[in-house]
Protein backbone atom coordinates (compact mmCIF):
# COMPACT_ATOMS: atom_id res chain seq x y z
CA UNK A 1 0.00 0.00 0.00
CA UNK A 2 0.79 3.79 -0.58
CA UNK A 3 0.37 6.52 1.08
CA UNK A 4 -3.14 8.64 -0.14
CA UNK A 5 -3.82 11.79 -1.51
CA UNK A 6 -4.27 13.04 1.82
CA UNK A 7 -1.27 11.97 3.31
CA UNK A 8 -2.38 9.54 5.23
CA UNK A 9 -1.45 6.17 6.07
CA UNK A 10 -3.37 3.57 4.81
CA UNK A 11 -3.65 0.41 7.01
CA UNK A 12 -5.83 -1.97 7.81
CA UNK A 13 -7.61 -2.66 11.36
CA UNK A 14 -6.90 -5.82 13.56
CA UNK A 15 -10.85 -4.93 15.40
CA UNK A 16 -13.11 -2.33 15.38
CA UNK A 17 -11.60 0.62 16.84
CA UNK A 18 -12.32 4.14 17.82
CA UNK A 19 -11.75 7.37 15.76
CA UNK A 20 -8.91 9.33 17.21
CA UNK A 21 -6.82 6.68 19.12
CA UNK A 22 -3.53 5.59 18.76
CA UNK A 23 -2.53 3.07 17.14
CA UNK A 24 0.23 0.61 16.84
CA UNK A 25 1.29 -2.90 14.79
CA UNK A 26 -0.67 -5.69 15.61
CA UNK A 27 2.24 -7.84 16.12
CA UNK A 28 6.32 -7.96 15.63
CA UNK A 29 6.87 -10.16 13.19
CA UNK A 30 3.09 -10.92 12.27
CA UNK A 31 1.45 -12.22 9.52
CA UNK A 32 -0.96 -9.54 10.16
CA UNK A 33 0.83 -7.34 7.19
CA UNK A 34 -0.23 -3.46 7.07
CA UNK A 35 -2.36 -3.77 10.05
CA UNK A 36 -3.05 -1.94 13.40
CA UNK A 37 -4.66 -2.18 16.73
CA UNK A 38 -5.54 0.77 19.26
CA UNK A 39 -3.03 1.08 21.82
CA UNK A 40 -4.13 1.06 25.42
CA UNK A 41 -0.76 2.04 27.52
CA UNK A 42 2.44 3.47 26.78
CA UNK A 43 4.59 0.75 26.01
CA UNK A 44 5.10 0.63 22.24
CA UNK A 45 5.47 3.45 19.96
CA UNK A 46 2.95 4.42 18.17
CA UNK A 47 2.94 4.78 14.43
CA UNK A 48 -0.10 7.58 14.44
CA UNK A 49 -3.84 8.49 15.36
CA UNK A 50 -7.12 6.80 13.75
CA UNK A 51 -8.70 9.59 11.84
CA UNK A 52 -12.17 7.56 11.41
CA UNK A 53 -14.20 4.74 13.74
CA UNK A 54 -13.61 1.48 11.89
CA UNK A 55 -16.44 -0.93 12.34
CA UNK A 56 -15.22 -4.02 11.77
CA UNK A 57 -11.66 -6.47 11.60
CA UNK A 58 -9.72 -5.46 8.29
CA UNK A 59 -11.39 -2.28 7.60
CA UNK A 60 -9.33 0.28 6.25
CA UNK A 61 -7.95 2.81 8.91
CA UNK A 62 -6.61 6.42 7.82
CA UNK A 63 -3.77 6.61 10.13
CA UNK A 64 -2.07 10.46 10.62
CA UNK A 65 1.36 9.91 11.16
CA UNK A 66 4.36 11.90 12.06
CA UNK A 67 4.23 15.53 11.27
CA UNK A 68 0.63 15.70 10.28
CA UNK A 69 -2.66 17.07 12.33
CA UNK A 70 -4.83 14.78 14.57
CA UNK A 71 -6.95 14.99 17.02
CA UNK A 72 -6.81 12.91 20.32
CA UNK A 73 -9.50 12.68 23.56
CA UNK A 74 -8.07 14.47 26.88
CA UNK A 75 -8.08 11.96 29.61
CA UNK A 76 -7.12 15.08 32.02
CA UNK A 77 -6.71 18.84 31.20
CA UNK A 78 -3.83 19.93 29.43
CA UNK A 79 -2.01 22.81 27.79
CA UNK A 80 -0.63 24.01 24.21
CA UNK A 81 2.35 22.58 23.95
CA UNK A 82 2.00 19.18 26.19
CA UNK A 83 3.61 16.50 24.85
CA UNK A 84 1.12 13.98 25.45
CA UNK A 85 0.54 10.02 25.82
CA UNK A 86 -1.77 7.11 26.42
CA UNK A 87 -3.51 7.98 29.87
CA UNK A 88 -6.22 5.74 29.67
CA UNK A 89 -6.77 2.29 28.62
CA UNK A 90 -9.37 3.74 26.12
CA UNK A 91 -6.25 5.63 23.97
CA UNK A 92 -7.15 8.93 25.71
CA UNK A 93 -4.02 11.41 26.15
CA UNK A 94 -2.84 12.93 29.24
CA UNK A 95 -0.10 15.35 29.26
CA UNK A 96 3.14 14.18 30.39
CA UNK A 97 4.70 15.94 33.44
CA UNK A 98 7.64 15.99 35.07
CA UNK A 99 8.43 12.38 36.74
CA UNK A 100 7.43 11.34 33.43
CA UNK A 101 4.09 9.99 34.02
CA UNK A 102 1.03 11.04 32.19
CA UNK A 103 -1.83 12.49 34.57
CA UNK A 104 -4.17 9.72 34.69
CA UNK A 105 -7.79 8.92 34.20
CA UNK A 106 -9.71 8.39 37.15
CA UNK A 107 -10.63 4.06 36.60
CA UNK A 108 -7.54 3.25 35.07
CA UNK A 109 -6.00 0.13 36.70
CA UNK A 110 -3.26 0.10 38.82
CA UNK A 111 -0.99 -1.09 36.36
CA UNK A 112 -1.18 1.06 34.14
CA UNK A 113 -1.32 4.17 35.86
CA UNK A 114 1.51 2.87 37.72
CA UNK A 115 3.53 3.02 34.55
CA UNK A 116 6.05 5.71 33.40
CA UNK A 117 5.51 6.68 29.77
CA UNK A 118 7.95 5.21 27.54
CA UNK A 119 6.36 6.54 24.11
CA UNK A 120 4.61 10.07 23.40
CA UNK A 121 2.20 10.46 20.83
CA UNK A 122 2.54 14.18 19.88
CA UNK A 123 1.93 17.70 21.06
CA UNK A 124 -1.12 19.25 21.84
CA UNK A 125 -1.63 22.13 19.69
CA UNK A 126 -4.49 23.97 21.61
CA UNK A 127 -5.49 23.58 25.40
CA UNK A 128 -8.12 21.05 26.64
CA UNK A 129 -10.57 19.90 29.68
CA UNK A 130 -11.47 16.15 30.16
CA UNK A 131 -12.98 14.70 27.63
CA UNK A 132 -12.13 17.46 24.97
CA UNK A 133 -11.13 16.79 21.65
CA UNK A 134 -8.25 18.21 21.34
CA UNK A 135 -5.82 18.93 18.02
CA UNK A 136 -2.22 17.55 18.19
CA UNK A 137 0.74 18.02 16.10
CA UNK A 138 1.48 13.65 15.92
CA UNK A 139 5.40 13.20 17.29
CA UNK A 140 5.41 9.68 18.55
CA UNK A 141 8.88 9.41 20.49
CA UNK A 142 10.21 7.44 23.54
CA UNK A 143 10.55 9.85 26.16
CA UNK A 144 12.41 7.13 28.63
Amino acid sequence: MGFTDTGLLPLKAASAMAQWVPVGPAAAGSQLSETVIPLSDTTVLPLGINTATIPTYGGAAAVAIKGQRAYGIAAASLGMGAQVAIASTNGALGPIVASGIPAIASGVPAAVAAVAARFAVGVALKNAATGDHFPILVDPAQVI
